[in-house]
């Protein structure tokens, strides 16, 4: 028989390698290593283990570690790449997973690596997205991801793809590099390739490399004043790590963008650094794309709604395995804000629950109030009422097992309720984890603690609120006031981490519990807006949201499932129109030309020359950069230029709802203003520019067309509920 025949008997596309072990094997280190083709997928592979273990049983008493298709490689061949073989059990062995894995990988691939999944279609899109800018003349990226996409994974599938050999990876986070390293040195696409850090010195390119630096490193050399505080030293200070400043880097990638990379200070280390491309990643970019800074073309996003949206498509993993997020508010029990009163804080604008958190040397400026606010969310249910999770029917207990609790910045308030917690008898049997200060700094410390304890709180004001995965963590309560969307769902999105339950099954929701149902709300409204699709209005955004993503309301009536409805008319009772109009986001100042520069001269006082002779022509101009070199001089008149453009528009901008209030005219997007013409006048009087001008602002791209519909429409969606008095206030 020759050998190609022998190799075609070989494959079986029904072959499935499964790894599986017992409690009892389990405490002795083993692993059982075995083939199957009967039945389909990881049932068939169930039902062959449980043939071997003689049992029937819905929930053996074993737990499959891992399987996969392989239609031309069997068991045994990989058995004998496999160490520690235990005597008389032939498919027994002595080691770990990975292993395995690394074993099956050197068999198939040729690559003694763990990993070997490919990309999912989404990843795929990303990568082809980003590379295919790249190519064609695009400078930079931002990756706009949620918290599980694979971020890391996906922006070395784009080194790959382009084939380069230099990139530089700057974080705020300098403990992220064993994550990324561990994802370059443990997947087998990325085989020769290597992970250094700066300050371990210059390395050679022959290969691809991955140099880590952190912008702390960078922007202070770890040097501290007389008191403590980080001292900004420059850049190139440091010597170990000043030779990146002298590399023409291939790709520049900021992790976490939205922690602090446009300050001063961190503008001036990207300025002194040389790269051809720059790749931004974030899973909560809120402020960046508020701004407008980048165009659609320059943006990859994948949603929570993108997410689950797949997950109901596809029910099946790698997205079944993330849970639904079930937001619950609560109402502050009457009794609490009695205490508060008499305890004697009151505001203008009523109770505010994290006022009650106030704290001066770890103890609570009003701890009756405090001590009040737990009595009421205890375990006793009231019939017909509920004031707090463990009263609700709708939630399960099990999910409170674990939490995460979240107040405003401040380690006296997290110290003085971790002590009154632990002596409040309605938390008596949880273990309650300080994350603050000098306290538990490391999330592996969280993480010990929640094996050994089976029910715990991690109480925070700011640490562990992104970039943790603690998979027992289902709750999220939020005590801190804060009203940021980009704060908010980066805190919310730590209960999201997937995790199998006993049954063998994922759990299949999330909690978030809020004692501000108003903030809520106007939160919701505010990240459905900004993550919008471009074509879509903020309504449509989030009735999308609400499809997979239930907001209920408790209080002393029951039950009230939020609506479309409600979360566009929270914005109605506290959001400011003109601010909204107003948005950095509406507006990309480096699009301006000479007509639109002469049209804002006329708006008010004007540096319009000055950009002219700075520029010579806005022809010139592509995204903040001309075709000379600017001296340092010019390049900060050229950005108070761009400013105070930026102003201009602004002002203008502002007046627009007054006009949409005023005009008898039905506008629900920006062409109605520019095409009707039947109140073009009025429009010119109240804006300080002509509707021609207008049209000409959103044709040239200097007004982002897009977030403007969805700020008409939804002031049009809002309009018939505003009374004058109501729009006067707000406007």
């Amino acid at each position: 028989m020759c050998p190609i025949t022998k190799r075609v008997k070989m494959l079986n596309p029904d072959r499935r390698i499964y790894v599986y072990t017992t409690p009892a094997e389990n405490a002795l280190g083993n692993i059982k290593v075995g083939e199957t083709t009967q039945g389909s997928g990881e049932q068939g592979v169930h039902e062959r283990i449980r043939q071997q273990i003689k049992t029937a049983n819905s929930s053996p008493n074993y737990d499959l570690l891992w399987y996969c298709q392989s239609s031309a490689h069997t068991d045994k061949q990989l058995h004998k790449l496999l160490p520690n073989r235990v005597s008389k059990k032939r498919e027994w062995f002595k080691c770990n997973l990975e292993t395995v894995k690394s074993a099956f990988n050197q068999l198939t691939q040729g690559v003694a690596r763990p990993n070997s999944y490919s990309m999912r279609p989404e990843q795929q899109d990303c990568c082809n997205e980003i590379v295919g800018h790249f190519n064609n003349g695009g400078e930079r990226f931002l990756m706009n991801a949620k918290m599980r996409f694979g971020k890391t994974f996906t922006a070395y599938q784009v080194v790959r793809a382009m084939g380069i050999k230099k990139v530089l990876v700057l974080t705020y986070k300098p403990s992220v590099f064993d994550s990324w390293r561990n994802d370059l040195e443990q997947h087998v696409d990325f085989s020769g390739w290597s992970a250094s850090q700066a300050k371990d010195g210059k390395v050679n390119f022959n290969d691809p490399t991955v140099v880590f630096e952190s912008f702390q490193q960078l922007l202070n050399g770890g040097k501290t004043d007389d008191n403590g505080d980080l001292v900004f030293t420059g850049v190139k200070k440091k010597a170990s790590s000043g030779w990146i400043y002298d590399i023409d880097w291939d790709l520049v990638i900021l992790d976490e963008e939205h922690y602090g990379m446009k300050t001063p200070k961190a503008t001036e280390v990207l300025d002194a650094l040389t790269y051809s491309h720059q790749l931004k990643l974030s899973g909560t970019p809120y402020k960046t794309l508020a701004s407008g800074e980048y165009s659609d073309e320059e943006i990859f996003s994948w949603r929570y709604v993108d997410e689950q949206k797949k997950k109901n498509e596809e029910g099946s993993e790698p997205h079944q395995c993330m849970p639904t997020m079930k937001f619950h508010t609560f109402n502050v029990h009457p009794s609490v804000i009695e205490e508060a009163a008499d305890s004697g804080y009151s505001e203008e604008d009523g109770f505010r629950i994290e006022k009650m958190f106030a704290a001066r040397d770890n103890k609570f400026e009003y701890p009756s109030v405090v001590d009040a606010f737990l009595a009421t969310i205890g375990k006793k249910r009231v019939k017909g009422q509920s004031w707090s999770p463990y009263q609700a029917d709708s939630i399960s207990n099990r999910l409170l097992d674990h939490m995460l609790w979240m107040l405003p910045m401040s380690i006296d308030s997290v110290t003085a309720l971790c002590e009154m917690l632990r002596n409040h008898p309605n938390f008596e049997d949880y273990d309650i984890i300080n994350a603050s200060g000098n306290n538990t700094v490391n999330i592996g410390d969280v993480k010990e603690a929640i094996e050994r304890n089976t029910r715990t709180i991690t109480v925070s004001c700011g640490r562990f609120d992104t970039g943790v995965t603690v998979p027992e963590w289902k709750t999220v309560i939020m005590l801190d006031g804060g009203k940021s969307p980009e704060k908010y769902f980066q805190t919310i999105f730590r209960a999201q981490s997937p995790l199998k339950g006993h049954d063998d099954r994922w759990h299949d929701e999330c909690l978030v519990i809020d004692f501000n149902p108003q903030r809520l709300l106007e939160l919701v409204y505010d990240y459905c807006s900004i993550t919008a699709q471009a074509s879509d209005s903020t309504e449509k955004a989030i009735k999308e949201f609400l499809e997979v993503a239930s907001l209920l309301e408790h209080g002393e009536n029951g039950i009230v499932e939020r609506e479309v409805g409600d979360v566009m008319m929270a914005m109605s009772r506290s959001g400011n129109f003109s601010d909204r109009f107003g948005s950095a986001r509406n507006i990309c100042s480096n699009s301006a030309d000479e007509r639109l520069l002469e049209a804002l001269a006329d708006l008010s006082a004007t540096k319009a020359k000055k950009i002219e002779v700075l520029l010579g022509s806005t022809s010139e101009v592509e995204k903040g950069k001309v075709s000379r070199t600017l001296t340092q001089r010019e390049k900060t008149d050229l950005k108070k230029v761009l400013e105070d453009i930026r102003e201009k528009a602004q002002t203008a901008l502002r007046r627009i709802p007054t006009y949409l209030f005023i005009t008898t005219d039905i506008e629900q997007n920006c062409n109605d203003i520019v095409e009707k013409g039947s109140d073009s006048d009025l429009f010119e009087e109240v804006t300080g520019i002509s509707a021609d001008i207008f049209g000409h602002a959103l044709d040239i791209g200097f007004l982002d067309r897009s977030s403007l519909n969805r700020s008409i429409a939804d002031f049009g969606y809002r309009e018939s509920q505003i009374t004058l008095d109501n729009f006067l206030t707000q406007k």
